[in-house]
């Protein structure tokens, strides 16, 4: 993961506004000082995002093991623990070139990854794909089941860019009972301010068309 600060790190996070600054929950693995206030600074940004959800308490926030080469987010209700959580909003986020036509072939490779990777550990109960109605950009909706008993989650998200340099998949899961509708009507209202239309029904590991 490229290290990013000021007017960058502002670029990874674009289309996200700033809320109020994070409480954790959980102790966090130790990084350098300026790996954790970058890892802060994104966490801060992405937290309007739990909110949106009811999940306002950032819980972990860290690189992606082994490459660390992404970001993973973690919120919960207020007070909840992570050890015993029912509701979780997970940010994941994936780095970009700020090259268009580099970009549109590494977002077609992360949706179709996703998609293999919910078909092999999961049930998919819900999908759409989408391209962005200004550069034909890929972005996409999923809606799965994963785990069984105790363990059983309910989960959705969406795949979408976040900044001039990153996309992300934002997830809402779910134990001991099912998604609610306004959690679905919510991840999907996250693609409509950067313009995004419904595709035609192709599935993800079908050629996608040529980029514009």
């Amino acid at each position: 993961m490229k290290r990013l600060t000021g007017a960058a790190a502002l670029a990874f996070c674009l289309f996200f506004a700033v809320a109020a600054p994070p409480s954790y929950g959980v102790e966090r693995p130790a990084v350098s000082a300026q790996d954790r206030q970058f890892l802060d600074h994104i966490g801060k940004v992405f937290r309007n995002v739990g909110d949106k959800f009811g999940c306002s308490e950032l819980v972990g926030a860290n690189f992606v093991p082994p490459q660390n080469q992404e970001i993973a987010l973690e919120y919960l209700p207020k007070g909840d623990k992570l050890q015993s959580w029912t509701r979780m909003v997970t940010v994941t986020l994936f780095t970009l070139t700020g090259n268009p036509k580099i970009d549109y072939q590494i977002m077609n490779k992360i949706a179709g990854g996703l998609l293999g990777a919910f078909r092999s550990r999961g049930k998919i109960t819900g999908m759409q794909f989408y391209h962005n109605s200004k550069n034909n950009e890929p972005a996409a909706f999923f809606q799965f089941d994963m785990g069984s008993g105790a363990s059983l989650e309910h989960d959705a998200g969406v795949f979408l860019r976040t900044g001039e340099i990153a996309a992300g998949f934002i997830q809402v899961q779910s134990r001991g009972k099912p998604l609610m509708p306004s959690d679905i009507a919510g991840l999907k209202s996250l693609l409509g301010p950067i313009g995004h239309a419904p595709a035609s029904a192709k599935p993800a590991d079908a050629k996608p068309a040529a980029h514009k």
